[in-house]
């Protein structure tokens, strides 16, 4: 496993290893060779020229494959035309064929082919003048044939595999993108529905500014009460302003990326008995459960609440099946509102990634700008579950 590590980390240095092995063991071989191999031509400075010259191209062979496998099958055929001992020249030839085919250059593709073909018509000629016996023709033809086919085989795999990982790294932009326009939207939904929140606490205090000034003089304490009331919503307007104002650093919450604002009032938790039943009438029969003794919260809070729970029952309408419940719950603490919606339908559904989840970024927005903590997933038991603990901000827990 080391060794083969080694390898692919550094393909020139073994290149240059299996290259001098095999000059050496060429060598070698044709020296020893000469004795043994009857009718061969003795070796002179011509047959170890070509004997080096057919081994030494493999440590250049992945840089310039085209040029060393022709300079390879040169070699070879040098050596048995010119009858010289020959040990491993086959062995090198094979494995710049198969460089040759394994490369990306349509050249040195042909020039591997070209190779096999020469050879095996040489070996062909040879069986033709009797000095090369017959069962030495196939052999040439299936090695270097076989080396062609591994060589193409393994580029047409890595070109093949190229493609996958091109495709999952658009395919993985291609979402991120989507993910960060579908926040860009929710951000400019927000964005609008607090403009409202705010624009109608701002009409609520030029109001009671207008009566309190109107019976400042006939009935000082209808004014102090007027003028609390301003103290209190100009104090929840100016959190809900801050918090806007966040949002619209953003570009998406630019005018012309939000778009016009709708007529209606934004919704508040006094019409979530209206979302229960819509969410029955959908065919999901849903059950609200309030824990604790309810207080007003906040337009802005009051209206993140209500989204939160309407994206939740939105989803569990399209994803949870036939037959699914969904269990809505309040719970009004010291020091938070706790926000769940619980269904039993098919859980892991709910979270599939077919496109961008809108709803649960939504709603990790809306999360966050309440300096709240989300958890969405499917549920142990099966189904899938929506909570949320999101801390007050700047109306205090009273006693209705």
């Amino acid at each position: 496993m080391q060794l083969q590590r080694w390898l692919r980390a550094q393909p020139s240095r073994a290149d240059l290893s299996l290259g001098l092995a095999l000059v050496a063991v060429q060598i070698t071989g044709v020296v020893t060779a000469g004795s043994t191999q009857p009718g061969s031509r003795p070796m002179d400075a011509l047959g170890f020229a070509l004997a080096v010259a057919v081994t030494a191209p493999i440590v250049l062979r992945r840089r310039h494959p085209a040029a060393m496998v022709t300079v390879g099958a040169l070699a070879q055929a040098g050596l048995w035309i010119g009858n010289y001992p020959n040990f491993c020249d086959t062995l090198a030839v094979s494995i710049l064929v198969y460089t040759a085919a394994e490369a990306a250059s349509r050249r040195a593709q042909r020039c591997g082919i070209t190779a096999v073909v020469g050879l095996t018509a040489l070996t062909a000629v040879g069986v033709l003048t009797a000095e090369v016996p017959l069962v030495i023709l196939p052999l040439v033809g299936l090695v270097g044939g076989a080396a062609w086919a591994l060589g193409n085989n393994s580029r047409l795999r890595r070109a093949h595999v190229e493609t996958l990982e091109l495709n999952a790294s658009l395919a993985e932009q291609r979402r991120r993108e989507e993910a960060v326009h579908a926040v860009e939207q929710e951000r400019a939904r927000i964005a609008r529905e607090l403009h409202d929140v705010v624009a109608h606490a701002m009409s609520v205090m030029v109001v009671q500014a207008g009566a309190g000034r109107r019976v400042l003089d006939s009935n000082p304490a209808g004014a102090r009460e007027s003028f609390e009331l301003i103290e209190t919503v100009g104090r929840d307007s100016l959190g809900e302003m801050r918090r806007l104002l966040g949002v619209l650093r953003s570009d998406a919450g630019r005018p012309e990326a939000a778009g016009a604002s709708g007529l209606e009032p934004a919704p508040t938790l006094a019409q979530l008995d209206h979302l229960i039943e819509r969410s029955r009438d959908g065919g999901v029969p849903t059950e609200l459960q309030v824990v604790g003794a309810p207080f007003p919260l906040g337009a802005g809070l009051e209206l993140h609440v209500y989204r939160i729970v309407q994206e939740a029952l939105t989803n569990v309408r399209k994803h949870a099946g036939p037959g699914a419940e969904a269990h809505v719950c309040l719970d009004y603490g010291a020091d938070g509102l706790g926000v769940s919606v619980l269904d039993n339908g098919r859980g892991a559904a709910a979270s599939r990634a077919d496109g961008p989840a809108h709803g649960l970024v939504g709603m990790a927005e809306r999360v966050e700008m309440s300096d709240g903590i989300l958890r969405t997933g499917p549920r142990p038991d099966g189904g899938f579950e929506v909570v949320a603990a999101l801390p007050y901000r700047h109306t205090s827990p009273v006693a209705p």
